[in-house]
């Protein structure tokens, strides 16, 4: 399998890029994994991960994006300003319009298969601390745990998010069921949760401690929930999780599209991730408090 990461240099794209190195290493022949990273020129002397295409993505045409994903079977794409403070022109220009021209270039390069990576906060402004005065002080990443509704966070909510970085992300997974529900290309959309270089939830300043734990995400548990959105058959033949994932083509046919939360199964987890774990066959292994009791016993 031919598979192309964007954004290949942050933290996820560095996990996923060794993983499927190993694989290939040690594959049997049954799987055989090729690796087609793409960073930002900004990276050239930063990135150690081996060969690579440099391109400024966000100033590339589809046509241009499409030469780079040629013969790819997937891609991963993970290019994109993360910051929840982002400003909403950098959003647009950056994020927003870069999506579109992926998902255009998947088209034209007759790729089968897009993972997408979307975000835990297109789903958080209800677990938001009370709007902050005046608003031009707002933070997004200022999140209390305790504000989450009973029950928790399901995908059959509507979104919620908390910065124009989470608009954006609502807008690529809008796009996502577009492209799958009119050209068939098949889309998983994951909203990940906070991922550390260092894999440590502790590690954190002590305002974000309860907001970790809520929303870890293990690098082990990355990896696999990123393996399975590249496995997992589409469309899905469980009727019942079609009524969350699912999305009308044609003619009422079901399209490949899917949508899940990326998170480790975290004993004070804010996000019903059943449904989602179900529809990939995804089973998170990491818990944060395991940490937090470690360092407490210490």
């Amino acid at each position: 399998m031919r598979i192309v990461i964007t954004g290949a240099s942050g933290v996820v794209g560095t996990l996923l890029r060794k993983h499927y190195t190993k694989e290939r290493e040690k594959s049997d022949g049954s799987t055989n994994y090729t690796i087609v990273a793409i960073c930002h020129p900004n990276d050239l002397t930063s990135y150690k991960g081996g060969p690579a295409l440099y391109l400024d993505l966000a100033k590339c045409s589809p046509s241009e994006i499409a030469r780079a994903f040629d013969g790819a079977e997937a891609v991963i794409h993970l290019s994109a300003l993360s910051s929840a403070l982002t400003p909403w022109e950098d959003v647009v220009n950056n994020n927003i319009a870069l999506d579109q021209k992926v998902f255009q270039a998947c088209i034209l390069a007759k790729v089968r298969r897009i993972v997408y990576a979307s975000s835990n906060h297109i789903n958080h402004i209800v677990t938001m601390k009370p709007p902050p005065t005046p608003a031009s002080s707002w933070d997004p990443n200022n999140h209390d745990p305790r504000f989450t509704p009973p029950g928790g966070i399901s995908l059959h909510d509507p979104i919620s998010p908390d910065s124009y970085y989470a608009v954006g992300k609502a807008f690529g997974e809008a796009l996502g069921r577009h492209y799958s529900a009119r050209y068939g290309l098949e889309v998983v959309c994951l909203r990940i949760g906070w991922i550390r270089e260092d894999d440590d939830p502790t590690t954190v300043s002590a305002d974000k401690t309860e907001y970790i734990r809520a929303i870890y995400l293990s690098h082990e548990d990355c990896v696999g929930v990123f393996d399975c959105a590249l496995r997992v058959p589409l469309p899905l033949s469980d009727v019942s999780l079609r009524v969350v994932h699912g999305c009308p083509g044609p003619g009422g046919k079901a399209a490949p599209f899917l949508v899940a939360y990326a998170v480790s199964h975290n004993r004070r987890g804010i996000f019903d991730t059943r449904t989602g774990n179900k529809a990939l066959g995804f089973a998170p292994r990491s818990d944060s408090e395991r940490f937090f009791l470690k360092k407490s016993n210490l």
